[in-house]
């Protein structure tokens, strides 16, 4: 696929109900985002958009370069610490793969390749920083499988 046409691929039904259910989730966990920062692709968009109205973040969402498949975590992880510094934000980012899985191997471990997590469409990942963001713990790992599981929809 071209990277014009995945660029403005719109999200599946099942992608918006993943979504759906991720933000159920975070409201429900009380993990409701501060900020949702979301990739230019249209639906990394639509993603951050279902997440937001069903968490009940309202009108937080921020688009941001530096999310497609293969950008550099190092480069967002960089923008990230400069943009938010050492703020106690409760910060959603909706990206791609493998990006997604490489930048939450990097928080983890400090290497993209040190922590292999599944991320399937759909998964979400907490992490919290720890000594002003030179530390992560991993807070919670989900997939959309198990989010299925766990929450029914109306």
């Amino acid at each position: 696929m071209s990277a014009v046409i995945d660029s403005i691929r719109p999200l599946s039904e099942k992608g918006m109900a993943e979504a759906e259910v991720a933000g159920v989730f975070l409201r429900r966990v009380g993990e409701v985002p501060d900020v949702i920062i979301h990739s230019t692709l249209l639906r990394g968009k639509l993603t951050a958009e279902c997440v937001a109205a069903a968490s009940g973040a309202g009108d937080v969402l921020e688009q941001w370069r530096g999310l497609e498949p293969y950008d550099s975590t190092d480069d967002f992880l960089s923008e990230l610490q400069l943009t938010f510094g050492a703020s106690e934000r409760n910060i959603l980012v909706v990206g791609h793969q493998p990006f997604i899985s490489e930048f939450a191997s990097l928080l983890l471990a400090r290497s993209e390749a040190a922590v292999s997590l599944k991320f399937t469409t759909g998964s979400l990942c907490g992490v919290k920083s720890e000594g002003m963001g030179k530390f992560w713990t991993l807070r919670f790992h989900i997939t959309s499988k198990h989010l299925l599981g766990l929450i029914q929809l109306d």
